[in-house]
């Protein structure tokens, strides 16, 4: 409860004591002004009882003033109480306005409950949301890992090494290094026709892997880990291999190899790592 709200309480408090006192001092006055007022008609009945004719007479007229006065009190000990009705319902009042801060005391307390549970079910659909982009993610993982496994790593043959090789064989002796676009291309075109089993689908896949991590709604992740991820997950031979497909090729899709470029997978490749071969085979 904040400092603002228990002072208003303590001063409510404060003027609850107050007609406290107030209505018992009041309901003792009108009680006292009762019993005088009955005590009176005690008195003069008795006189009455006892006196004489003249004496009557005298009480008689003594009697219609004294009733005035009687009635009178007995008006004023009524206005009392009437008065500590008042003052009872005041009290009422207040101790409905002590209620009504602490309402509102506990009602915040709801409402700042109620936002933690909003934040803390936010957190958890956060963590529900990542668990099953983790389990998807790594899952085409697994299923790319399988498909190098089964198709591009055949007995003791690496195929991405054989087609790095194959290009690098290639190319033309340059004492600059500076190829031409069109050697390059005729040097791929060539590498194709010399290497025919080797096929794009590991370059598809994983551009659809970095594709799925890009999306907007996967807005909870950290997507440069995820990039990594596959990073890591690519030999030095693969990602030659895909450089040469996102560059030479003349036949692919731009959509088939956009998250590839923009991903920076291949930003550490270029030519001239194909440049020192030596006619050989490599394997990586």
């Amino acid at each position: 409860m904040t400092e603002e709200q228990t002072s208003r309480i303590g001063n409510i408090e404060g003027q609850i004591s107050k007609i406290d006192i107030l209505i018992s001092n009041y309901r003792t006055l009108a009680i006292s002004i009762i019993v005088v007022g009955f005590l009176l008609i005690f008195v003069f009945y008795g006189i009455l009882l006892k006196g004489n004719t003249n004496q009557n007479e005298l009480i008689d007229k003594l009697g219609s003033i004294s009733g005035g006065v009687v009635s009178s009190s007995f008006s004023l000990a009524g206005l009392f109480l009437v008065y500590v009705a008042f003052l009872g319902q005041k009290q009422q009042i207040l101790y409905q306005q002590i209620e009504l801060i602490h309402n509102r005391y506990e009602l915040e307390l709801t409402r700042s409950e109620m936002s933690n549970q909003q934040i803390e079910m936010k957190k958890q659909n956060e963590t529900l949301e990542v668990q099953k982009f983790e389990n998807l993610f790594f899952q085409l993982l697994k299923n790319h890992n399988d498909t190098k496994k089964a198709f591009y790593y055949i007995m003791d043959m690496n195929l991405f090494s054989k087609f790095n090789s194959a290009f690098s064989k290639h190319l033309p002796n340059s004492d600059g290094r500076n190829y031409e676009e069109e050697t390059l291309l005729r040097c791929y075109s060539e590498t194709l026709n010399s290497v025919s089993a080797f096929d794009y689908a590991f370059l598809y896949q994983i551009n659809s892997l970095l594709k799925f991590v890009m999306l907007e709604e996967n807005e909870n992740i950290n997507k440069d880990q995820y990039i990594q991820f596959v990073l890591e997950s690519l030999s030095l031979s693969e990602r030659k291999s895909m450089f040469l497909i996102c560059n030479y090729c003349t036949s692919i899709n731009f959509e088939n190899k956009k998250y590839v470029l923009e991903c920076d997978v291949l930003n550490d490749i270029n030519i001239s790592n194909f440049e020192d071969f030596g006619g050989g085979v490599f394997f990586f």
